[in-house]
């Protein structure tokens, strides 16, 4: 009898220390849940959150008519690589001697809002400093600070050319392009005792002979909201090239490399 009283005892004490740990167990996971969140449900953060402004972008190119994209493209030119001697103003290492030939430059596609054209042909390299400019036993160095010289400035084209032919010829009486109105390039203002009137429109690279940098020429062809711009006839490329980009709706460009140092 005593035997099955101890029995009774130990079953019922073993029954109670279960029942506790269950209740310690399932208090704990409750407590786990409240205090931890929920695995189904991560946290983004604003960096991983989309970009509405990049998507709206991506929209716009993606839905543009391939009509409305600017290119340009400039006769015997790849974009990155030499350009032909016959269009330089300059030869080896004499002033002077180059053909000076224009290149046709010919574009395709016509943004929304295109009112009018106008092209522009930039040097980005031009030396500040030309005191060791073309002197034997000189050189200019290609860390030297560098400025924009225009070779050339074409404004108020009519939106059904999309083509300058080439032209020819140095000073008064060179070729000028029958459409717009070409401006007086940086050499009239750059070239001592420079005639104004010479220097209108196209002349081609002429960079120091002894000049380190090899010089990168910017064919440039935008698409303006006004259908004239206000500038005097004389206006230098200079007054464009400001006027340009104040009204610019897109532009495209080619570039091309050019040097005397041989």
């Amino acid at each position: 009898m005593k035997k099955i009283i101890v029995l009774l005892t130990i079953i019922i004490v073993a029954a109670i220390i279960f029942k506790s740990k269950h209740i310690a167990v399932d208090e704990a996971v409750v407590e786990g849940v409240k205090e931890s969140p929920a695995e189904s449900t991560p946290v983004i953060s604003e960096q991983e959150e989309p970009q509405e402004s990049n998507i709206e972008e991506k929209q716009e190119i993606a839905e543009k008519d391939p009509s409305e994209i600017l290119t340009v493209k400039v006769d015997g030119l790849a974009d990155g690589k030499l350009i032909d001697p016959k269009y330089a103003y300059c030869v080896g290492k004499e002033d002077g001697t180059g053909e000076n030939l224009r290149p046709a430059i010919f574009w395709n596609g016509m943004p929304n809002g295109t009112k009018s054209f106008a092209v522009i042909v930039v040097d980005t390299d031009v030396p500040t400093d030309f005191v060791d400019a073309n002197k034997k036993g000189k050189i200019i160095p290609a860390s030297q600070p560098r400025q924009d010289f225009i070779h050339f400035a074409l404004i108020n084209i009519p939106t059904d050319i999309k083509l300058i032919e080439e032209g020819a010829g140095k000073g008064i009486d060179k070729t000028q392009p029958s459409i717009g109105n070409a401006g007086i390039n940086d050499y009239a203002y750059f070239m001592p005792n420079a005639n104004k009137p010479e220097h209108v429109g196209w002349d081609g690279p002429c960079p120091p002979w002894n000049d380190e940098k090899v010089h990168n020429y910017h064919f440039k062809v935008y698409a303006l909201k006004v259908k004239k711009l206000d500038l005097q006839e004389d206006y230098s490329a200079k007054e464009a090239y400001q006027s340009i980009k104040e009204n610019a709706i897109e532009a495209a460009e080619i570039v091309g490399v050019y040097t005397r140092n041989k």
